[in-house]
């Protein structure tokens, strides 16, 4: 990608059940939601270790 562009990665998407008969798809939802905690703990470290430099 070149300065000043954006691109978009798809990881995981989930169709979120509203009825009993879609529940099978609870298994997609719980894996979204492992993905979007694993992405938050990784961004956390990131911005520990930038507030480490910051500070030195």
């Amino acid at each position: 990608m070149g300065i000043g562009k954006w691109c978009i990665v798809e990881i995981r998407s989930a169709i979120v059940p509203r009825v009993w008969e879609d529940r099978y798809y609870l298994n997609r939802v719980m894996e979204l939601l492992m993905k979007l905690k694993e992405i938050l703990l990784e961004q956390e470290e990131v911005t520990m270790v930038l507030k480490q430099q910051q500070r030195t």
